[in-house]
């Protein structure tokens, strides 16, 4: 008899487990979101946890602190998905008294820092703190953004951020208030601001985000690597392509 029992026992055990559920990995609460972000920077202190919405969807934003470094980093609500990673050196003060290292060689730091990576453009910032490279660069799924000190070539700044293309396909319906269905790519985006600006501007910012719920690619160029410089900053319909706003700002 007792061996008629045991796998009789067996199954009911079995059929107690409870099953994981399908949304195991949503970030329900700061509190998971603030884990996440631990997990991700071990040792790091978390110093804030916001929520937002970006292309439609809930996410999670986390600021850290480890070291001399500043972390941010965004979690999409439905799915876990790690979509931004930054850190910045803070308390960095980069003098470079006007003398600065060749493009050459930033180009060749930034390729060395993301291997494979084609990079988009390079162009010289200047800050009162002193002056920096801001390297733009793309590697499959992510776009890279790279800062180094223009004096010593010291990366002071790192962040990825996963394409618009990438974030939208991985994510889950779940918290998603619309899909990015029925809009114009962001290579017609760009297209159609270039079209507006000389040959020589290079893209700084293209972002795909909601403008009072209406979808919209905010677009910024920079043409000249130096003083004097010429920004231009796009606003445009994602689904029509119509430039809503435009502005262009000589800063000399």
């Amino acid at each position: 008899m007792k061996r008629k029992v045991i796998p009789v026992l067996v199954l009911c055990a079995a059929m107690l487990i409870p099953a994981v559920p399908a949304d195991a990995k949503k970030l329900s609460s700061s509190n998971a979101a603030a884990k996440a972000a631990r997990s991700e920077v071990p040792g790091a202190t978390v110093t804030e946890v916001d929520t937002d919405r970006e292309s439609g969807y809930l996410v999670y934003e986390v600021s850290l602190v480890k070291g001399k470094k500043e972390y941010d980093l965004k979690y999409r609500a439905s799915n876990a998905q790690l979509i931004t990673y930054e850190w910045d050196l803070f308390q960095h003060y980069n003098w470079s008294g006007g003398k600065h290292i060749s493009k050459k060689k930033i180009r060749k730091k930034a390729l060395n820092k993301v291997s494979g990576a084609t990079v988009k453009s390079i162009y010289l910032e200047y800050d009162d703190d002193g002056d920096e490279y801001k390297v733009l660069l793309k590697k499959g799924k992510k776009n890279y953004t790279l800062e180094y000190d223009a004096g010593n070539g010291k990366l002071i700044s790192y962040k990825w951020k996963l394409t618009n293309a990438a974030a939208s396909s991985s994510g889950s319906s779940s918290g998603s208030t619309s899909s990015n269905s029925g809009i114009i790519s962001e290579a017609e985006a760009k297209k159609i601001a270039a079209a507006q600006a000389p040959d020589t501007a290079e893209f700084v910012k293209v972002h795909l985000e909601y403008d009072d719920g209406r979808q919209v690619y905010e677009i910024e160029m920079r043409d000249g690597d130096g003083y004097p410089y010429t920004e231009y900053e796009f606003t445009i319909d994602a689904k029509t392509g119509k430039i809503l706003e435009s502005d262009v700002d000589v800063d000399d």
